[in-house]
């Protein structure tokens, strides 16, 4: 298998002459890659294998080691690494988003592999390692210690305030499910919670990282008390958690994996169990995040998406595939967090837990509600009849002029829902007075005004159906690719008129 990539430094590229050096720790890396060490005067040996960016390694160096001493990363094809698994394998994974089905077999961010937001775009590569002290272990346990008082989230609604408080410490955290007058909500300190806020991507640009951060703090000055960050992305770093701590933002986190099955082997088992400990163990040494989820719309479509048919699965395969998930989400999962999380968490194996195709499922449970698009229903249901948890509702609207100024291909072909530009067409031909799609301005211009308009009044809606309701993340924050998309900041972190409608509507919440 040939390698396309390898990146090499010496030691005293990474650290001064001075420094104490006993780990190496490598972090960020979308691999797969393979880390190799080279002692002064000596030749490469393997350190160990990254599957991708989802988890940091630290490996103990040899005594006495030298700054003349090199290491470096080799990255396969991770296309051709993933069809060298898949051959071995041969399960038909059903991954509606990656047209070669091999996204299961890497633990890559599900939109690396496109998804109806982004475009297809897979990263190999990775920033250099660090020379440390200590080792990432020691690391945890001194954030651990160091927590001390009372975390206390941010009450959904209006708050107005010149500066951040500081918030930093223990929480208690419970999901209740059985209280048919809260059917599915969290208690936070003794306290129900509304969770009110958005779904956020978390991008690979430290830049972009930065526009997010600062989106956060305006949703949280304008009464939004909740973000969750969304399992076909990135993790959260450390840098936006921090900022989410010291809101008193609550955090619900997916685990990296979105859409499709996932292998039982035991390699893939191993990456899978040590990329939870240390991302339950990192994120729970963050007050905010109080609600941990292992996936995004795997059990919903699983039971509802027929891909059993699709993917024409052989009952012996289903089965094998559906046990997978289940030692994934049902069994793997929760045992990490009971054993390693360092405070209280709530978890569930998957969003949704009810699904807005059956009416009976608007009476319990948490839901994605997506009536409005996929269910090609008018947006007016939106506030007709409301879930009792909604963690995923909005509907799309164009970029900025700047975003569509790059725009090289007609505009049809940057919606990338299989429902096609033509529905948005329809939506808004229906519901607003509209422009054909030749006059690109006036149309985006309108799409953005209809979306405003929706999400206004349905979060009102959500607010009105207090106490039933406890829960609404409108998706989507933040977008990652210059396409037609839900968000409310366009990927020049321009901001579309539903952004002001949405701080409007959350100003308004509890007045």
């Amino acid at each position: 298998m040939h390698n396309i990539l390898i990146l090499t430094w010496a030691l005293s590229q990474l650290a001064t002459p001075h420094d104490t050096i006993h780990y190496l720790e490598v972090s960020h890396v979308d691999g797969p890659a393979y880390v190799m060490y080279k002692p002064e005067g000596g030749a490469w040996d393997t350190l160990g294998f990254v599957p991708g960016p989802h988890i940091a390694k630290t490996w103990e160096l040899r005594p006495h080691a030298s700054m003349n001493d090199s290491v470096r990363y080799v990255f396969p094809d991770p296309i051709a690494w993933a069809q060298a698994r898949q051959d071995a394998d041969g399960l038909p994974y059903p991954a509606d988003n990656d047209p070669l089905r091999l996204s299961p077999h890497l633990r890559k961010p599900g939109i690396e592999f496109g998804w109806d937001f982004a475009r297809r775009h897979i990263q190999t590569g990775g920033p250099p390692p660090r020379l440390k002290a200590t080792s990432i272990d020691d690391q945890l346990i001194i954030a651990k210690m160091r927590r001390d008082g009372r975390w206390f989230n941010h009450t959904a609604g209006y708050v107005a305030t010149d500066d951040l408080p500081s918030q930093r410490g223990v929480r208690t955290v419970e999901l209740i499910q059985d209280d048919s007058s809260r059917p599915f909500h969290l208690k936070v300190n003794d306290h129900h919670v509304f969770m009110l806020g958005v779904n956020a991507i978390v991008p690979h640009d430290e830049q972009d990282q930065d526009h997010l951060r600062k989106r956060i703090i305006e949703m949280w000055e304008s009464g939004g008390n909740t973000v969750r960050f969304w399992g076909g992305g990135y993790y959260a770093t450390d840098r936006i958690l921090n900022t989410c701590d010291s809101l008193g933002v609550m955090v619900w986190h997916d685990f990296s994996y979105a859409g499709t099955a996932y292998p039982g082997d035991p390699e893939f088992r191993q990456w899978a169990q040590e990329e939870a400990v240390y991302q339950v163990r990192r994120l729970t040494t963050h007050p905010s995040v109080v609600i941990l989820c292992g996936n995004n719309e795997i059990d919903i479509a699983w039971k509802a998406w027929g891909w059993q048919k699709t993917y024409q699965m052989s009952p012996e395969d289903s089965a094998t595939l559906a046990d997978n998930n289940h030692w994934l989400f049902e069994e793997m999962l929760p045992q990490v967090i009971e054993k390693h999380a360092t405070q209280s968490m709530a978890y569930i194996s998957s969003s949704p837990t009810s699904n807005w195709g059956r009416p009976e499922d608007f009476k319990q449970g948490n839901n994605h509600d997506w009536r409005v698009w996929h269910g090609e229903q008018p947006s007016a249901v939106l506030t007709e009849t409301v879930a009792p948890f909604i963690s995923e509702w909005g509907v799309p609207s164009l970029p900025g002029a700047s975003v569509r100024a790059r725009w090289d291909r007609p505009v049809e072909e940057y919606m990338l829902s299989y429902k096609g530009l033509a529905l948005l067409e329809r939506y808004l031909a229906q519901e607003m007075p509209t422009h054909p799609r030749e006059h690109i301005d006036d149309f985006a211009y309108t799409s953005q005004l209809w979306q405003a308009t929706v999400v206004e009044r349905t979060i009102q809606a959500q607010a009105d159906s207090r106490p039933f309701c406890a829960g609404s993340l409108l998706w989507q924050l933040n977008d990652v690719d210059d396409v037609i998309s839900w968000s409310l900041i366009d990927s020049d972190d321009q901001p579309k008129l539903a952004w002001e409608a949405a701080k409007r509507a959350w100003r308004n919440f509890n007045r």
